[in-house]
């Protein structure tokens, strides 16, 4: 059923995004009514020849977040029978959002489970392979200016400092931690949106809150390496613990990812 629901917000997202380079934005209008409207939301940095696929979600970023869930819970999970199309029109939408957070952790968490499988022995080669390469690569090579602005550029302003937006990522988001209330913190809800839930759960509950969540984080790392890339990549590139794609995530890593490694030990 979550595959159900990913693959047709994929596709809605498809038909948005189509619809707003050929000038056409009722559909746009109608499915965005009672959330964001605003072209910063779905041009890259102001450039009205590319883009962003965001679907439902008020951000590109959120519809990766939510897609990066979906997928990785498909290829942890070894009794899934997903069907391969399903995979790539997934993978497909989270590489459209050209969120660099939601395009790299995908990347990474992609390598990092299929070196582990390798080493276990779990990994079985299919010429299907091939085929996903080549459709993301004649993808990649037709979208290639698009790719060297979304991923390239902004690499190299990250690597020297002068992206803005993961430098407030990384660091930014722990102003809010008060020295005077660093044991309990600032209390529930008192900190605005940060996209760091580390920071966040400093920020709002103090060393009690943050201690326990760092021990789920290792245990985590304790169970399975792959599913804790996903685990810490993810929750420093989107805070909100009262966001309800938050707890979506941790329900789906520990009953697709964790759950599934401690009952194979």
């Amino acid at each position: 059923m979550s595959n159900v629901f990913a693959v047709i917000t994929v596709m809605v997202g498809l038909a948005i995004t189509l619809s707003i380079y050929l000038d056409n934005f009722e559909l746009p209008n109608l499915i965005w009514t009672f959330t964001r409207q605003d072209s910063r939301s779905y041009y890259f940095a102001g450039n009205e020849a590319i883009v962003r696929t965001r679907s439902f979600f008020s951000e590109p970023a959120h519809l990766g977040y939510y897609l990066n869930i979906i997928f990785f819970s498909n290829v942890f999970y070894h009794r899934a029978k997903t069907k391969k199309t399903v995979l790539f029109i997934l993978a497909l939408g989270i590489m459209l959002t050209l969120s660099y957070s939601m395009i790299i952790i995908f990347t990474v968490t992609c390598l990092t489970l299929v070196i582990s499988r390798i080493i276990n022995g779990n990994f079985s080669w299919s010429y299907w392979y091939l085929a996903v390469v080549f459709m993301l690569g004649s993808i990649m090579l037709y979208f290639w200016d698009f790719i060297d602005v979304t991923i390239i550029e902004r690499t190299k302003d990250i690597i020297s400092g002068e992206d803005g937006s993961a430098n407030i990522r990384l660091l930014g988001t722990w102003i809010y931690v008060d020295k005077e209330r660093l044991l309990y913190g600032n209390g529930i809800g008192h900190t605005p949106p940060i996209t760091n839930i580390y920071a966040y759960v400093m920020s709002d509950f103090g060393l009690i809150g943050f201690i326990p969540y760092i021990g789920l984080s290792a245990y985590v790392i304790l169970n399975s390496i792959p599913a804790a890339i996903l685990f810490i990549t993810m929750n420093m590139a989107k805070g909100g613990y009262l966001n309800p794609a938050f707890w979506l995530f941790l329900l789906f890593v520990f009953l697709y990812a964790i759950i599934p490694s401690i009952k194979e030990k």
